[in-house]
């Protein structure tokens, strides 16, 4: 099953290269310092290189923006704000993978609050895609970086 969780010592399955995992921590920091403008909820990263951050054109367009710069195999990052609540919470679904299979995105990070529409369809239709899922806790992710890891 495509769904693995990095727990505190930033480790995973063995499915995910700790590349991937450092491309992920890189992608939600950076996130995370660019939420006080409003911008940085979706970042697609390669090669722990920055390819697109999220701002007003919305995650879709950054998607599309970051996987061409990157010629595909990138990583998307998706955080919650740090100032909404639970019922404004980051919405992903079905639909969503079918998109990131077709820019060539095969792994999808997101903090673990993200809220997922039918979650069980949803981890099937990534298994038969073949797109990792990895979730993360966010404040892990912020201490590690701020260690320099």
């Amino acid at each position: 099953m495509p769904l693995y969780k990095i727990d505190k010592n930033f480790t995973a399955t063995k499915k995910i290269p700790q590349k991937l995992i450092q491309n992920i921590m890189y992608g939600a920091y950076i996130s995370y310092a660019l939420d006080r403008e409003d911008a940085g909820q979706t970042v697609v990263v390669k090669n722990k290189t920055i390819m697109a951050v999220e701002s007003f054109e919305g995650r879709y367009e950054t998607i599309l923006r970051g996987s061409s710069l990157s010629n595909g195999k990138s990583c998307v990052v998706i955080m919650n704000k740090l100032s909404i609540d639970e019922k404004e919470s980051v919405v992903i679904d079905t639909e969503f993978l079918i998109f990131l299979k077709e820019h060539n995105v095969d792994l999808l990070a997101f903090e673990e609050n993200v809220f997922i529409e039918e979650k069980e369809k949803f981890i099937n239709i990534a298994k038969k895609l073949k797109i990792s899922l990895l979730f993360f806790n966010k404040e892990n992710v912020l201490k590690a970086m701020n260690k320099g890891n």
